[in-house]
C-alpha cells in the first residue's frame, strides 16, 4: 500500500511527541528544584579592602601574580641598598629589564655603570683598564664582569631571587600587602600594591649576607640605547 502524507507527518509527531515528554517542564510532572550548595555564602560580598585580590591567594600564587604584572609592565626602575656583614655599603640604580637596562652600582664611592642593549654589555670603567678614561668597554653578556651584577641587573629576577623564600602574606598599610619573607617574616618581605596591578612597591630583606632596601617606581617600557664614548674596539 502506498504510503500517504498522513503517514509521514505520523513518522515525525510521535518522535518529536516523545521527546517533548522527557524535557523537564513538558510532560507536566512536578521538577526538583537545583540543590544550592550550602558550603558556599554566595550573598556575602568582600570586603572593601580587599582591593585587586591578591591577599586572597595562596603566598606561591601570590608571588606569581607579582612576577606576572611586572613583566606586563616591560621595566621599572629600582633604587637600593646593601650593606654586608661587615658594614660595607653598596647603592643601587636600575631602570630597565632583562636585556634592556641601565644600571649604576656605587661602593665606597666608587661607581660602575652598565648598560645592557641588543645582547651587548656596555661597562664603565673598563674592567681590564684597556679602555680609555670615560669610555665604556664592550663585552659579552656572560662576561664575569656583567654576570656578577646579574641579580641586580633585572627587577624581576631581584624579586622573584630574594623572594623565593616567602611564607604568607597579608594586608598592610594603605592599598598594600606584604609578602612575608622566611619563616614568619623573620628575613623581611615585599611589599606590593593592592589597587591595580599587584605590582611591588618596596623589599626589605635582612639574611646572613647582610640587610638590603629597595624602592620600586617608574613602571612601563624603558628605551636603551648604547651609551657613549665606546672604547675604539667596540
Amino acid at each position: 500500500m502506498p504510503k500517504t502524507r498522513s503517514d509521514a507527518l505520523r513518522r515525525v509527531i510521535i518522535p518529536l511527541t516523545l521527546a517533548l515528554l522527557l524535557v523537564p517542564g513538558c510532560s507536566g510532572a512536578p521538577v526538583s528544584p537545583v540543590a544550592t550548595p550550602t558550603h558556599l555564602d554566595l550573598g556575602e560580598d568582600w570586603g572593601d579592602d580587599v582591593g585587586n585580590g591578591v591577599t586572597l591567594l595562596g603566598t606561591e600564587d601570590a608571588l606569581a601574580a607579582v612576577i606576572a604584572a611586572m613583566r606586563a609592565e616591560h621595566g621599572g626602575t629600582m633604587t637600593g641598598v646593601f650593606v654586608d656583614t661587615a658594614d660595607r655599603m653598596m647603592t643601587f640604580v636600575v631602570s630597565g629589564r632583562g636585556g634592556s637596562v641601565e644600571a649604576e652600582f656605587t661602593v665606597n664611592g666608587v661607581s660602575t655603570r652598565i648598560v645592557l642593549t641588543d645582547d651587548v654589555a656596555y661597562v664603565l670603567p673598563s674592567p681590564t683598564g684597556e679602555a680609555a678614561d670615560g669610555a665604556y668597554a664592550c663585552m659579552g653578556v656572560d662576561d664575569p664582569a656583567v654576570a656578577r651584577w646579574r641579580t641586580l641587573l633585572d627587577p624581576v629576577r631581584t624579586v622573584a631571587e630574594f623572594s623565593a623564600d616567602a611564607s604568607a602574606i597579608a594586608a598592610a598599610g594603605e592599598g598594600t600587602a606584604n609578602i612575608v619573607l622566611g619563616a614568619e617574616g623573620t628575613l623581611g618581605a615585599l611589599t606590593v600594591s593592592r589597587d591595580g596591578p599587584p605590582l611591588p612597591t618596596a623589599l626589605v630583606r635582612a639574611d646572613a649576607a647582610g640587610t638590603m632596601e629597595v624602592e620600586f617606581s617608574d613602571w612601563g617600557e624603558t628605551e636603551v640605547a648604547p651609551p657613549s664614548p665606546l672604547a675604539d674596539d667596540c
